[in-house]
This record gives C-alpha cells, sequence and structure tokens, in this order.
C-alpha cells in the first residue's frame, strides 16, 4: 500500500506492513527508532528536486499530446455532443446571419457510438459467470516431492493398502482440487470486493470513453478502509473500536487527466504516467491523514498558495466550451493542481535530490527506480517507491481500435469524422434549398406601382393595388417556381451512409435493435460479418488491457494482504469471459442452425433431439437440467397427457349426449308450443263463431223489435186521425 509504514499501524488488527517504504511520515529506522527532525526535514527538501522533475516531464508530456493528439480527443468529443468546433460555429452563424443558411448538426456519431457501447455492454452482461477465471498453476517440484514423501511414510507404517504409484496419482489429484478450491474461494472474495467498491460502475464509464475517445483508462489503487463495531473493554463497558485495513478500489481516469511518456505504447512500456487533478482545498489537507504523504509539506503548500494554484490549461477551456459551461477562470479559486507520478527514476535522479538510499540500501546511481510521487506547486507531498507487488504502473489503458505507433487508439468518431462532416453538409444543403424552393419567387413591375408603393406590398395576400394607365398586357405580378433538387443529395446521403456502416460496422439503431428471426438460418455466416469481427476486436481489447491485467492486481494484493489463508495459492489469470461469451453465441447460432436443419420426419428419427436441446441450453447459458426434461419426467407428462386426453374424451362425449338431450328436448317443447298455438287458434276461431251466432241472433232480434215498433206507430197515428175527425 502506498507509503503504509508499521509504525502507524495495530498489529492486533491483523493489517500487515508494507514490504517497502520510501519517504514517509514517521518512517522507522531499521532498528525500530524514528528519524530525528533535521533528518526527515533534509528528506523532504530532497524531495522537492525530485518535484520539478515530475514538473518538467508533465510538461514534456503535456506539449507532446497537445502538438499530435489532443485535436484529435477534442474533434471527438465535439461530435459524440453533437457540436461543431468554435471555427465552423463562427463561420456557419455568419453565412446563417448573411443568408439565412442552416446551422443543422445531424445525430449520426453519437447514435453509433450508442450502439456500440451497449453491444460491448450486451457482451459483457449476457453472463451470469464473471467475465474472468482463476486456475491454478501445474503442482511444482516441491508439491510433489511432499506428496512422495507422505505415499512412502504410508507404505513403510503399513497404512498404504494400494499401489503407490496409482496412490500418488490420487494424491497428487487431490492436491490439485484442493487448489482448484482454493481459486473458487479467491474468485468469490475479488468479486465481493470488487461489488463492495463499485468496480463495474467505474468500469462503465472507462468503457465509454474507450468507445467514442479511443482509449478508456482506469486505475488500481489501495486505499485505507476503516470498519467500527461495538465492542467491550476489558472494564466491561462498550466503546467504538475502528480498524484500518487495506482495501483494493478500481477507478475510473479520463483520458483527458493522463499523461503519458511520449515514446511509449502502452502503460507496459511507458517509462512514467502522470495524472493530473484538480483538488479541492479540502482534499488537499485531507492527504495530511493519508499515510505517505508529508503533513507539513502540506500545511506550508496551503499557506503560500490560500487560493490555490490551479490553472486552466487549452483542452480544460475546450472541454468546457463542448459541454456548455463557463469558459472563464473566475471558478478556478480555491483550487490545486496535483500531479500524481507513477513510473521510472534513475538512481543518479535520487542522488541528485539528495536522497542516497532505500530501506538503508545504497543508491545505485546506473539503476532504475519504480515510484510513486505526489507534487504541487514543485513541492512533493509525498515520496515512496512503488509498493505494488510486482511492482507495475497502476493504470489500465484501454484501446477500441488499435494503432501501430501511439498509445492513442481510435474509437467510433474518428472511424467516421469525415463521413459526419459530408452528412453534416448535405443536411444543411437539403435543408436550405427546401427552404429556397417550397414557395414561388415574385417579378414585380415597378412600372405599375404608384408613388410610395412598394414592391413588398405587391405580394402581401388580400393586397389591393391600383393601376392607372400602362400596357394592358403587362401584369403587375408574374411568379417563378424555383427547381427543387434534393433528390441527388438524398443519394449522396444515402452513399455516406453506407460508408459510415462499412466503417463503423455498425447500422441504424433501429437494424441494430431489430430482433434476429432468421439467425438460425444464418448460421455461422452471420458471425463472420464485418459487424462481428469488429465487435470480437473491441471485447478482445478490453480482455487483454483491462480485465487480466486488473484481476491480476486484486489476486496479488489479496495474496499480500488477504487474512484468510484458504484462498492463497499460486495461480494464473485467464480473462476469457468476453471473448467466451462471443464463442458461446457463435456456437448457440450454429446449434439454431443445425436444429432447424434436422427438423423434419426423415432427419428427427436419426438425431437426438434431446441431447440437441440440451446443448443448445447450455450454448445459452441455461441450466439444461431445469428446460429439458429427463425420462421420469417425460414419462410422468406423457401419463398425464394420456389421463387428460381421457378425461377430455369423456367430457367431450358428455357434452355430445347433453347436446343430443338438449335437442330432443327443444324438439319436444317445440311440438308443445305448436299444440299450444294449434289449441289457442282452434278456442279464437270458435269464439269468433260464437260471436258471430250472438251478432246475427241480435240482429234477428232487433229487427222484430223495430217492425213492431213500426206498427205500433202506425195504429197511433190512425188513431190521431180518427180524432181530428171527429173533431
Amino acid at each position: 500500500m502506498p507509503g503504509l509504514n508499521p509504525a502507524e499501524i495495530d498489529n492486533d488488527n491483523a493489517v500487515k506492513p508494507a514490504t517497502v517504504t520510501f519517504i514517509s511520515k514517521e518512517s522507522p529506522l531499521p532498528d525500530g527508532s524514528k528519524l530525528d527532525e533535521d533528518k526527515e526535514r533534509k528528506a523532504q527538501e530532497n524531495a522537492d528536486g525530485i518535484g520539478m522533475y515530475v514538473i518538467k516531464e508533465f510538461q514534456t508530456s503535456y506539449d507532446s499530446r497537445r502538438n499530435a493528439q489532443e485535436d484529435i480527443l477534442l474533434d471527438a468529443e465535439r461530435a459524440y455532443r453533437n457540436k461543431y468546433s468554435m471555427e465552423a460555429q463562427t463561420e456557419l452563424a455568419k453565412r446563417q446571419e448573411e443568408s439565412g443558411d442552416s446551422t443543422v448538426w445531424i445525430p449520426y456519431t453519437r447514435p453509433k457510438t450508442n450502439i456500440a457501447i451497449a453491444k460491448t455492454f450486451e457482451k459483457m452482461l449476457n453472463s451470469a459467470n464473471n467475465p474472468w477465471t482463476i486456475q491454478p498453476d501445474e503442482l511444482s517440484q516441491e508439491d510433489i516431492q511432499k506428496n512422495i514423501t507422505d505415499i512412502m511414510r504410508a507404505a513403510q507404517s503399513g497404512v498404504l493398502q494400494e499401489d503407490p504409484e496409482k496412490a500418488l496419482e490420487k494424491l497428487n489429484d487431490y492436491t490439485q482440487s484442493e487448489k482448484r478450491e482454493a481459486c473458487d474461494k479467491m474468485e468469490a472474495e475479488i468479486a465481493e470486493q470488487m461489488r463492495k467498491g463499485n468496480a463495474f460502475g467505474q468500469l462503465s464509464k472507462t468503457i465509454i470513453q474507450q468507445h467514442y475517445l479511443g482509449t478508456g483508462a482506469a486505475k488500481f489503487s489501495i486505499s485505507i478502509h476503516k470498519e467500527t463495531q461495538w465492542v467491550k473493554n476489558d472494564y466491561g463497558q462498550w466503546e467504538l473500536q475502528t480498524t484500518e485495513i487495506p482495501f483494493p478500489k478500481v477507478s475510473f481516469v479520463s483520458l483527458f487527466d493522463l499523461f503519458f511518456d511520449p515514446y511509449a505504447l502502452s502503460v507496459e512500456e511507458s517509462r512514467y504516467v502522470i495524472e493530473r487533478h484538480v483538488l479541492k482545498r479540502s482534499d488537499v489537507i485531507a492527504l495530511k491523514q493519508t499515510p505517505g504523504f508529508f503533513p507539513g509539506r502540506i500545511t506550508q503548500l496551503i499557506s503560500d498558495n490560500p487560493y490555490g494554484n490551479h490553472t486552466n490549461l487549452d483542452y480544460e477551456t475546450t472541454i468546457r466550451g463542448i459541454n456548455e459551461q463557463d469558459q472563464n477562470d473566475r471558478g478556478s479559486d480555491g483550487y490545486y493542481d496535483v500531479f500524481e507520478y507513477w513510473g521510472e527514476m534513475g538512481g543518479d535522479t535520487l542522488i541528485n535530490a539528495g536522497i542516497t538510499e532505500v530501506n538503508g540500501q545504497p543508491i545505485d546511481e546506473t539503476d532504475a527506480y519504480s515510484v510513486e510521487c505526489w507534487v504541487c506547486a514543485g513541492r512533493a507531498l509525498k515520496l515512496d517507491l512503488n509498493p505494488f507487488t510486482p511492482q507495475r504502473i497502476p493504470y489500465f489503458i484501454v484501446p477500441y481500435q488499435e494503432n501501430t505507433h501511439t498509445i492513442y487508439a481510435t474509437g467510433v468518431p474518428e472511424e467516421i469524422f469525415g463521413v459526419q462532416e459530408v452528412i453534416n453538409s448535405l443536411s444543411r444543403s437539403v435543408v436550405d434549398n427546401a427552404a429556397f424552393s417550397h414557395a414561388p419567387m415574385a417579378e414585380v413591375n415597378v412600372d405599375l406601382l404608384k408613388n410610395g408603393q412598394k414592391a413588398e406590398d405587391a405580394v402581401k395576400p388580400r393586397a389591393v393595388m391600383l393601376r392607372e394607365g400602362g400596357d394592358p398586357d403587362a401584369p403587375l405580378v408574374r411568379y417563378y417556381q424555383p427547381v427543387e433538387n434534393s433528390e441527388v443529395l438524398y443519394r449522396a446521403f444515402d452513399l455516406f451512409n453506407q460508408i459510415g456502416i462499412d466503417a463503423t460496422g455498425i447500422s441504424s439503431s433501429s437494424e441494430e435493435s431489430m430482433p434476429a428471426a432468421n439467425a438460425a438460418n444464418a448460421g455461422i455466416s452471420m458471425a463472420l460479418t464485418q459487424k462481428n469481427i469488429l465487435q470480437r476486436t473491441v471485447v478482445s481489447n478490453i480482455d487483454t488491457y483491462l480485465i487480466k491485467p486488473m484481476i491480476e492486481m486484486y489476486y496479488n494484493f489479496n495474496m499480500q494482504w488477504a487474512d484468510n489463508e484458504e484462498i492463497k495459492v499460486p495461480a494464473h489469470i485467464t480473462a476469457n469471459g468476453v471473448t467466451s461469451i462471443i464463442a458461446k453465441e457463435m456456437r448457440a447460432q450454429q446449434l439454431l442452425a443445425f436444429a432447424q436443419l434436422t427438423s423434419n420426419e426423415v432427419d428427427s428419427k436419426i438425431v437426438n433431439r434431446r441431447g440437441l436441446l440440451e446443448e443448445l441450453a447450455a450454448s445459452l447459458d441455461q441450466d439444461p437440467e431445469n428446460i429439458v426434461q429427463d425420462e421420469t419426467e417425460i414419462e410422468e407428462q406423457q401419463q398425464a397427457e394420456g389421463e387428460a386426453a381421457m378425461q377430455a374424451a369423456k367430457a367431450q362425449e358428455q357434452s355430445i349426449i347433453n347436446q343430443i338431450n338438449t335437442e330432443n328436448a327443444g324438439e319436444l317443447e317445440q311440438e308443445r308450443v305448436k299444440g299450444q298455438i294449434a289449441l289457442r287458434k282452434q278456442m279464437l276461431i270458435e269464439q269468433a263463431r260464437l260471436a258471430q251466432i250472438a251478432a246475427k241472433e241480435q240482429a234477428d232480434i232487433t229487427a222484430r223489435e223495430q217492425a213492431l215498433l213500426a206498427d205500433q206507430a202506425q195504429r197511433y197515428q190512425g188513431i190521431l186521425q180518427q180524432r181530428q175527425g171527429f173533431i
């Protein structure tokens, strides 16, 4: 661990001291005594010479990147953020003001980059297993010799009851199985450490930057983790006890904050790597509590620079402009530029700085030493030997598409810089052409305008123009329709869009998101397309440059610091997780194609369909036992299906009987209703006949009564006439 030393560690807490310590606060001497103040002060003053050395190396790296690579990185940042450069924005704004030209930016680069990122994440997260494995080394001669000795002792004591060679073979296998079990425990321990440290969240940022800048970066570090728990003291009282233990951590580092040896092609070949931190005052003060830092130098730094010493570099100002932030230095007060140097220093450099020994051993001026050094304002805030075992620079640089002669790789935006530029130009032309041709142009005869009238008034809707004299055949206004020629622009757009697809291997988002309905038909040919080849290259780079070295550092940390001895075993790391996922996809496609080709009556009789389904399930990371039924389950299912079929047949038979009964009952009901209707009809007819008879009889009675009344009236009339004659 950087700067950790035995004087600051409570051995009762089972925290092991660092194996090497260069210069740190209260460094112990070999006899256990402390450095006197004069010697400590002299060591810190000498470290300032190293600080100036680090600043010089940073300036060299910064100038090299600015001259060769920084413009490419900034252009990639702009393309991903859908932004023109400042020069292009100025030119387009000028043209828009002069002629109304469009300033549109077509989001072409960002969707393709996001699709590539999503496909990479899909490959990494498409399995429940870790994308790495830890395998035990082969048995050493020491292990084998120990087993031979144990077998010989067992044979001499009469305990051994079998052939010694077979017994030795079994014992060797058992020893190897114990080592594999220890590797499994180590894998579980590392996975838990990564979960607690949010390693995958940090690595996701690294992968995102890998895709759009071409290079992603991450860092392995060892921090002090504080664990607190309530315990009883010697007096039986409860008190809160804090234990400090080393804890591994992986964090994302922006590529813009890293500066490499200009001659290096990889981290392993780099003489040094410098990370530039912009820290708040409180962050700098907090370094005093971190083992290995010089508290006195930090206090002096704050005293000499109470308002900070941060200086905005060119790339910082540009990035803030791209992200539409304030580009001025008004917010830089209270911030400090701190440089973290990891790399090689010659013995002569250390001697010239006044450092003559390391851990009591004199420095060889012809030798090279791997160191960690933190510098601010030319002062060395920390200077230690590289604490990692084995020593290595703890940064992981992950390329998207590697370049042969530079540590910086090529990302998706850089692949299609030209395509994006042409597509933007074509799109602006389409918009400008549509704006120009969507309405007719007007020609106004100014000779027909009266004094004070404007030509613009002649083309206004519902305008009334008074006319006197002039040629009656000459119109006041003529209209012309401009030619719309966007078809050729569309063809050019399609051409460059196809170039972008060929360059990146990424189609449109809608095509990429469509399910592969005919994947089985495609078979192996689908896996051999350009897009899959490019994708395999990307994930292979993640395996090689990120997963493997990162897990190796986790493994080495646990071998050095872990208290659990059961996980410690000589082993090697294999980063085959992401790559194996692609292999599984290819195998799954092959099995799908084979399954479809043999899904006919002829082939199905000679193909083990159950075995094929088991292989297909395994290739899709599914448990065949949970998906494919065994013979017992098949028999039980067939029996259950037979019983269900019998029940269904009985139910169907009963349904038919019920239907017949229902139909018969319906016919009987219809006959009954018909009989009732006929009876009712007869009753109505009879009632009508009786009514007719009664009406006829009533009519006869009425006629006789009328005749009788007429006869009486006639008789009464005769009596009246007789009386009148008498009178």
